[in-house]
């Protein structure tokens, strides 16, 4: 604590014993700060921005609905829809080929060095460069109402020499008057009326080279938000209003250079998806054709839906064919059992009035007439028996009927079952015709979906090159071009540096951070040395 007292005490003496510092040292740097700003020219900058917008042409977005709703041609629609690659529009913006075309309307190549912090509108009212001026330096000295015009101009250059490589030749140009074209090597300018008040006006043309990359150094592309399509330029110029120029020349000229590449590009995509078109209408047309006469070959109205049907009719001729089976069986048997009996003499009725109780059999309207006369007959007999014996010739004649009636029945019986027996054979052979049918459905099925899938996906695709045949002549039409801006540039007020107070303010703060440093060395060069 007393060594950091001590070195306090020491401090404050120090500056104490040598205030003057404090007062020469900030004046000095305040001074010299003063002098930064006054001989530094301002640099100003314009500031504009663009929004990108997602890519509207010909295999961008969305496709409607019911076009490639499912399958591959979905995922081609999901994958096409991109957006535009910003970072790559930053760099064309940065491009020379942009500086180039900018430098070369605004005829950037010359640079302003006597009159200072002026604008260039000031004093040239018109400025055109061409692409082969003479690099030179050109002096207009004020002369009455005009200006006398001299400049040194580079005839020839040999780079590969590393000095003394130029040869330049001075010439004069006369006089010329504000409002007048003056006509140099290949510059042609026009005097502002402003002008008259300069007494000297010194410009140089610029090689196209340097002019360029001098450009380009002042042009800054950036993208503000990382998560926003919004791309931000800024100029850095000596001249407000050339700064604002130059940022709406340069978006400008960027948006009709991707418009027009978007217009070249998109008008060769329409002439080639219109050829595809042509050639994937003919592909349409063959496979339409060729699933007609399929469905013609094989009688297809709808595979599933016939399927489904032929398989219920299988299962009701299965049912029908085992009920048919069944009572053939039951009345086969019923006859076994009857033939196996062996006749009684004399009994009142043959076994064979036993079938007239077989249930379809007692259905039947025949069997239900024999079922009557063999009633009425017996019936007969009974009465005449009461009167007669079993020999008499009535009698006799009554059982014989009731015996032919009983044959019939018998005779009905075995008819039946042999025509239950052909039905069965018949359901037989319908049950294998189905069962050949049935094997052939999931091959014609798959035959009919195959080519059915082929006619629905060239027609799907169809609509989805015709869609975006479209979008690209709308665009080669010059109707979509994916980009705007977002805040138009504006001449500053300001310059961006120096900046006057914050300039003055470090020189202050660095003249009395000098002035104590050098109070505490001069006196700690002047003390005596320390005793212990």
């Amino acid at each position: 604590m007393a060594a950091g007292t001590g070195t306090g005490v020491d401090l404050l003496g120090a500056v104490r014993r040598r205030w003057w510092l404090l007062v020469v040292a900030p004046a000095v740097t305040v001074l010299a700060a003063l002098g930064f700003v006054l001989l530094v020219e301002p640099a100003f900058e314009s500031t504009t921005s663009l929004r990108f917008s997602e890519d509207q042409g010909p295999f961008g977005g969305t496709m409607p609905a019911g076009a490639g709703s499912s399958g591959g041609l979905s995922l081609l629609a999901s994958l096409t829809g991109r957006s535009v690659p910003i970072q790559s529009e930053m760099a064309v913006l940065q491009s020379r080929a942009m500086a180039d075309t900018v430098v070369s309307e605004l005829g950037l190549r010359i640079e302003m060095d006597e009159p200072t912090r002026v604008a260039r509108t000031d004093v040239f009212a018109s400025v055109e460069v061409a692409a082969a001026a003479a690099e030179a330096e050109y002096e207009l000295t004020r002369s009455g109402t005009g200006f006398g015009v001299r400049g040194e101009v580079l005839v020839a250059r040999d780079p590969f020499r590393p000095f003394l490589n130029e040869r330049r030749e001075v010439r004069d140009y006369g006089t010329v008057e504000p409002g007048q074209p003056l006509t140099l090597e290949g510059v042609t300018v026009v005097l502002a009326p402003e002008a008259a008040s300069f007494p000297v006006i010194r410009f140089a043309v610029l090689p196209t080279v340097e002019a360029v990359e001098t450009f380009q150094e002042r042009v800054v592309v950036s993208k503000p938000d990382r998560d926003a399509d919004v791309v931000e330029v800024a100029v850095e110029w000596t001249d407000p209003v050339l700064a604002a120029r130059i940022a709406g020349l340069l978006t400008q000229r960027f948006m009709e250079r991707r418009e027009t590449t978007q217009a070249e590009q998109f008008g060769r995509t329409a002439g080639f998806l219109g050829t595809q078109l042509d050639s994937l209408q003919d592909e349409l047309g063959v496979a339409e054709e060729r699933l007609r006469e399929y469905r013609e070959m094989e009688g297809i109205v709808e595979p599933e839906a016939q399927a489904t049907a032929a398989v219920e009719q299988l299962a009701e001729l299965q049912t029908r064919r085992d009920l048919l089976s069944s009572e053939r069986t039951a009345l086969l048997a019923l006859l076994d059992e009857i033939r196996s009996e062996a006749p009684v003499e004399g009994a009142a009725e043959s076994p064979y009035r036993r079938l007239v109780f077989f249930p379809t059999l007692l259905q039947s309207t025949a069997t239900a007439e024999l079922l009557r006369l063999l009633g009425e007959l017996e019936n007969e007999r009974a009465m005449l028996r009461d009167r007669r014996t079993d020999g008499a010739r009535e009698i006799r004649v009554l059982t014989e009927r009731i015996q032919g009636l009983e044959s019939q029945l018998r005779t009905v019986a075995e008819t039946y079952l042999g025509g239950l027996q052909n039905q069965v054979a018949a359901v037989d052979d319908l049950l294998a015709a189905f069962a050949d049918q049935l094997e052939r459905v999931p091959a014609v099925e798959l035959e009919y979906l195959r080519r059915r899938r082929q006619v629905e996906v060239l027609g799907q695709l169809y609509v989805f090159m015709e869609m975006r045949q479209k979008e690209a002549e709308v665009t080669a039409a010059g109707e979509a071009g994916g980009v705007r801006v977002v805040d138009p540039p504006s001449v500053p007020i300001e310059p961006v540096r120096p900046k006057p107070a914050l300039t003055l303010g470090l020189g202050l703060v660095i003249g009395l951070i000098l002035g104590v440093v050098g109070a505490v060395v001069l006196d700690h060069a002047g003390a005596p040395p320390r005793q212990d």
